[in-house]
């Protein structure tokens, strides 16, 4: 399985590779990309489909940049206050169908729950990514 999770802040789009490890959990990875509100639904797919490339199994001790490093590179000062101003989403892929997945912060110290009934699935294609980032627009710009 390959993930990503999307945020939508006040100006910018933040794309950050997640990657399932051997214990059965997730840790968030590089690459990371931070993107304008206005960037084009192409070149965000175009990031979509990169970190979703990048994503791995990977060993739950070989996460050497940690939790800390990944906020600095987000440009982020804590969790909680990512989750207090952003939306977001996380996709899986996995057996070529892709699951996007919004989020709400419902409690920031708790972090983010899933919207069970906004759920999408779609084939996946790599030449879909276009639809891929209009989809995510769309469920990004829901208020919960």
């Amino acid at each position: 399985m390959k993930a990503c999770s999307i945020y939508k802040t006040n100006k910018k789009f933040k794309i950050v590779t997640v990657c399932p490890t051997n214990t059965g959990t997730y840790v968030l990875r590089e690459p990371i990309y931070i993107l304008p509100q206005n960037v084009d639904e192409r070149e965000l797919g175009n990031k979509i489909i990169d970190s979703l490339n990048s994503s791995k199994e990977v060993s739950y001790y070989e996460d050497s940049i940690g939790a800390k490093g990944i906020l600095k590179l987000m440009k982020e000062a804590s969790y909680r206050k990512l989750y207090l101003n952003s939306s977001s989403c996380t996709m899986y892929l996995e057996d070529n169908t892709l699951t996007i997945k919004p989020n709400i912060c419902k409690d920031p110290n708790a972090g983010l729950e899933v919207v069970e009934q906004d759920i999408q699935r779609m084939d996946y294609s790599e030449s879909r990514k276009t639809e891929i980032a209009y989809r995510v627009v769309k469920i990004l710009e829901k208020k919960y």
